[in-house]
């Protein structure tokens, strides 16, 4: 049963036995010795109950019968309240200046608090959605560079629909979604692009990316079989197996919708936007986070690796294809789509480690030469040799 239906049945009995008299009233009866023990019993129970703030799960709130419907639903708003993300502050200066500017005005009961990070960098911790929209309202006005995260109150339900032809217009899906009490914020279709001789062709799919307004009931949709008259299935999305990076400053952990950082170029590191870089191809990018000759987003930097390795996000398999054919596209679900769309990025030497720890006989054969290898090193170096086996084996070595 949903947590509307709950709350109706709960309302209805609640007027019931407002409305309902009894038909003779209650005869007096001379309460028992045993019947004495059990009110006293059920007045020490009743001392034991939850005192209000007590955590309570849901069906126990809805199943009360000793509190009013107003109260319940105070109750139920406060159970599984989460609270709202942090916001990291760059490069603060002036500590005190900051933390009085953050906390003079939040709640006295339950105070913002900060946590101060290296490179100056300070997190802000509040508790309550109002709280959080307050410190950001601060600072955009007294010009503070940070980055934050969507509120979990303000996150979407997002689902993927498969078997939508990619021509049905988005206000079919949003009516015909709607009709079946859900709300849609966005619907986008999912494609990809392809390479076709010297153009580029966009390849639309059968699927769709669509964002439901945050409702009790967003799980019923999965429960979808037929939309603007054809026949589908709902699916979730593909957990995201990658640490996100910002297009706007390039940094890691958050994305440019919640970033007011100065922007960082991906192709040449330098403070201006990626769409406004006009750095020439044959001009060898720079990292803006280390500094090397690749761009910002590749997968092989030093930088990536580190925070790759130090989250919880587990190491994706190796990918043995990285494309499909034609036919396949039109009916690849949607994991095989975003495994298309994530190739592997490991570099050569790392996928053929991968390959030769897989295979034994692969695995033996590189043991083997890896021993020849510090052999001849010794050889080499150590031994008394012959001018020319040292010439060849040089030759040997670099490729020659």
């Amino acid at each position: 049963m949903s947590l509307q239906q709950q709350l109706s049945k709960l309302k209805s009995r609640e007027s019931g036995t407002r409305n309902t008299k009894p038909a003779h009233p209650p005869k007096k009866v001379k309460p028992s010795s045993g019947q004495v023990e059990n009110a006293a019993s059920g007045a020490s129970a009743a001392q034991a109950s939850p005192q209000p703030g007590t955590k309570r799960h849901i069906s126990e709130v809805l199943s009360s019968s000793d509190t009013s419907l107003e109260d319940n639903l105070t109750e139920v708003e406060s159970v599984g309240k989460s609270k709202p993300p942090p916001i990291t502050v760059h490069r603060v200066t002036d500590f005190l200046k900051f933390s009085t500017l953050v906390t003079k005005d939040s709640p006295k009961d339950n105070p913002t608090t900060t946590k101060t990070l290296a490179n100056s960098n300070v997190k802000v911790l509040t508790h309550s959605d109002d709280e959080y929209r307050r410190v950001i309202k601060l600072l955009q006005d007294s010009k503070y560079e940070y980055h934050h995260f969507q509120l979990k109150s303000e996150k979407p339900f997002r689902i993927v629909i498969r078997g939508l032809n990619p021509a049905t217009p988005a206000t079919e899906i949003k009516e015909g979604l709607e009709k079946v009490g859900h709300t849609v914020r966005s619907a986008n279709n999912i494609s990809f692009k392809k390479k076709d001789g010297e153009s580029v062709k966009t390849i639309k799919l059968p699927l769709f990316f669509v964002d439901l307004e945050p409702r009790p009931n967003n799980k019923e949709v999965m429960e979808v079989r037929y939309l603007a008259y054809q026949r589908i299935s709902v699916e979730s999305p593909k957990p995201c197996k990658d640490v996100p990076q910002c297009k706007r400053c390039q940094l890691f952990g958050h994305t440019k919708n919640y970033c007011t950082l100065s922007p960082k170029c991906v192709k040449c590191g330098s403070s201006h936007l990626t769409a406004e870089c006009t750095k020439a191809p044959n001009i060898e990018p720079t990292c803006a986070n280390c500094s090397e000759a690749h761009p910002a987003s590749w997968r092989g930097c030093h930088k990536y690796k580190e925070i790759y390795k130090s989250s919880r996000i587990q190491a994706r398999p190796l990918q043995t294809s990285t494309s499909l054919s034609g036919t396949d596209k039109a009916t690849a679900s949607y994991s095989q789509v975003v495994d298309l769309q994530e190739i592997a990025t490991d570099t050569y030497s790392q996928s053929l480690g991968k390959t030769r720890d897989s295979d034994p006989v692969l695995k033996q054969i590189f043991n083997l030469l890896s021993n020849l290898s510090k052999r001849l090193d010794q050889l080499e170096n150590n031994g008394p040799g012959n001018a020319l086996v040292k010439t060849n084996y040089r030759k040997f070595k670099n490729g020659g």
